[in-house]
């Protein structure tokens, strides 16, 4: 019946599609359109389904940056975290910087070593929401 999930089909491509939250997400979208590295990380809160992963990708729509999303939840082991910052931490191609994702945190595993992740966090290169 359907060829993709509702929440994918209607899914905003921009942050003019997003309702609600006018004033915090101008200034998420002057954080990442003026982000220098070493500009702290931004947390997304809220309960699921409103619209925390939505809007990372319609800034990164918008603003033209690559997107880069990591599940959190897939950091089982320190090994893995130590992947997703190192993936975090490169240079894009074809942009001055990536918008970095890191979804689903609130599962990460507290048994994993997580220092690696609090050392790129003290100066992240690329512009990080959680």
């Amino acid at each position: 019946m359907f060829d993709e999930p509702l929440v994918d089909k209607w899914r905003p491509d921009t942050v003019d599609e997003i309702q609600g939250n006018n004033k915090n997400i101008a200034e998420i979208k002057a954080w990442l359109r003026d982000f220098e590295a070493g500009d702290q990380a931004k947390l997304l809160h809220g309960p699921p389904g409103t619209g925390k992963t939505s809007t990372a990708e319609a800034l990164s729509n918008e603003l033209d940056v690559p997107l880069m999303e990591i599940n959190a939840s897939d950091a089982r082991k320190s090994d893995d975290i130590e992947r997703f910052v190192d993936q975090a931490d490169s240079s894009p191609i074809t942009s001055e910087y990536k918008l970095v994702l890191f979804d689903e945190v609130d599962s990460m595993s507290g048994r994993a070593n997580l220092e690696p992740l609090k050392d790129y966090l003290d100066s992240p290169s690329n512009p990080t929401v959680f």
